[in-house]
């Protein structure tokens, strides 16, 4: 058997793989007491950020993540004078620095001085429990596991229409699902959110609701399930082979 954690990830391996191995789709699990612990990060403490909503985003900084397009949506936004703050979670691999540079170049070539890189942290749901909206901006994220730890947070999620997070999301539902590369989708998105507060708590509450359905109790029944079922397998398999009587 061949374990994926995405329905994406299994249709992208099914051209490869022969008819005589099953693909089981096994979405990975959180720990969902853990995130219900933990606190609020003094964001205007720690990164003197001005009495505005938060934008967050976080990732490696790498083309295929998208980042490119959120910055330009945060321009969108800017051109309606809308107030926030956009603050980016992350860094580049050594081979991806220069994905990095641009994406700096391209918010000061922009004028946003309202978007912030703030490196790479670790208390990524604390922070996510003092902003206003998520976003991830990727082109065909295989799986998403920060979608999930975003709605454990009561973060609403605004993220691209395709690959792990299509599966995750229920559009207008758990979250608010965009064309891949739509900065223009994004930017409308991000400001529903920011400007309704009805929707952004219904949001937040199916998004919450939603993230139960992704436990370490279910991941694991799940793949005790798949062992099972293949070791039978084996098991019966090596029984027919034997001489009677053995």
């Amino acid at each position: 058997a061949i374990v994926v954690n995405s329905g994406a990830v299994a249709a992208a391996l099914k051209p490869c793989v022969s008819s005589s191995r099953k693909i089981e789709l096994v979405y990975n699990g959180l720990d969902l007491e853990k995130f219900n612990l933990i606190k609020p990060l003094d964001l205007s403490r720690e990164f003197g950020l001005p009495d505005a909503p938060v934008v967050l985003a976080a990732g490696r900084f790498s083309r295929w993540k998208g980042f490119e397009d959120l910055i330009r949506a945060c321009a969108i936004l800017k051109k309606k004078s809308i107030v926030f703050t956009c603050l980016l979670v992350g860094k580049a691999m050594p081979e991806e620095k220069d994905c990095e540079v641009q994406l700096k170049k391209q918010a000061r070539q922009l004028g946003l001085a309202n978007v912030l890189f703030a490196g790479w942290r670790e208390d990524v749901p604390a922070i996510m429990k003092s902003s206003s909206v998520f976003v991830l901006p990727s082109h065909g994220e295989p799986f998403g596991r920060v979608v999930i730890e975003a709605l454990a947070c009561g973060l609403p999620v605004v993220a691209t229409n395709e690959g792990g997070p299509a599966e995750i999301i229920h559009d207008k539902v758990s979250g608010i699902m965009v064309g891949t590369g739509d900065a223009g989708q994004m930017a409308d998105a991000i400001e529903m959110i920011l400007r309704d507060k009805m929707l952004s708590g219904r949001l937040r509450d199916a998004g919450l609701k939603r993230a139960g359905d992704f436990t370490l109790q279910k991941h694991a029944e799940q793949a005790a399930r798949i062992y099972q079922q293949v070791l039978g397998r084996r098991d019966g398999r090596a029984a027919s082979s034997m001489p009677a009587g053995s």
